[in-house]
């Protein structure tokens, strides 16, 4: 199910992505942090209501979650051709001035796997968190479902932060502070057995991991300005796909390990990705904006 959902993200978001890549004319992270807080708001509503849900009437209760994915679902079925408008309207102001750009296939490379670094984290943090806090912090499910909300609304918030610093101080200086910022605070997190420390680690986790959302989007598009479809469905779709892929492994570490050593192999992760971003270049394409 979680490859398919990244076939989906793959084939859609790049759709969107590209979209918002062109109507947001120079404050591109901030338009792109703007494009996922819809996601990310579902992130942080979801756990909880579907807590609440499962509490109150069961199994049967997830069946309600139906109803508002059948109406975005109508919603999109109207708004998808429009994207192809506004696509249309900016190859018309761009011109083929665009495709003398050149594409940056090695930083391009090199970015994925930052992006799959993160990815990882990302649905590791989803997968057992709310599995840590029942089993290692000894609290309730619903306190569990709470904890994913609150890793989420601190995200939302972090990634409008992200957008706007990106755009501020330069992509690649964001996505190395926030990796840097992860180094420490992930391996405390796993390490504390403090429920309030816990939290408090988790809502920084938050706003930090989410820092990384809109510039590294944005920067894919950046290294590859004639293939922004690819980059996005790369760094969208091939992302979640990866994540997902990698969530079965982790869940098999936790079944012969326990759930901490799962969280301590992707606590050093943000090292590799620190590795891997400080080797990344400007993009041309930032570099001439900013002249």
């Amino acid at each position: 199910m979680v490859v398919l959902s990244g076939i989906g993200l793959a084939a859609y978001h790049p759709e969107a992505a590209r979209t918002a890549n062109y109507v947001a004319a120079e404050n591109k992270a901030t338009a792109m942090s703007l494009f996922g807080i819809g996601g990310q708001a579902g992130f942080a509503i979801g756990p909880l209501l579907t807590t609440s849900l499962l509490i109150w009437l069961g199994l049967k209760g997830t069946l309600v979650l139906a109803f508002p994915a059948i109406l975005v679902g109508i919603f999109l079925a109207f708004q998808v051709p429009h994207f192809s408008l506004y696509m249309k309207s900016a190859a018309k102001k761009t011109g083929p001035a665009q495709h003398a750009e050149q594409d940056e296939w090695a930083p391009f490379l090199r970015l994925s796997g930052v992006v799959f670094c993160r990815s990882i984290i990302f649905y590791a943090l989803n997968t057992f968190i709310p599995l840590y806090w029942i089993n290692v912090l000894h609290q309730s499910n619903a306190a569990g479902g709470t904890a994913l909300t609150i890793l989420f609304t601190a995200g939302v918030i972090g990634n409008l932060i992200g957008g706007r610093l990106a755009d501020t101080f330069g992509l690649r200086t964001v996505i190395r502070g926030a990796f840097s910022g992860l180094i420490i605070i992930l391996p405390l997190f796993v390490w504390t057995q403090n429920v309030l420390v816990a939290t408090l680690l988790l809502v920084v986790i938050g706003l930090i991991h989410f820092m990384t959302y809109s510039p590294l989007v944005v920067m894919g598009q950046m290294y590859l300005p004639n293939h922004v479809g690819l980059a996005s469905g790369v760094t969208f779709g091939l992302a979640v796909t990866i994540g997902g892929v990698t969530s079965p492994l982790l869940g098999l570490i936790a079944d012969h390990h326990g759930i901490r050593a799962a969280l301590w192999c992707v606590a050093f992760l943000p090292v590799l990705a620190i590795g891997l971003a400080l080797t990344l270049p400007h993009p041309r394409k930032e570099t001439l904006a900013t002249r």
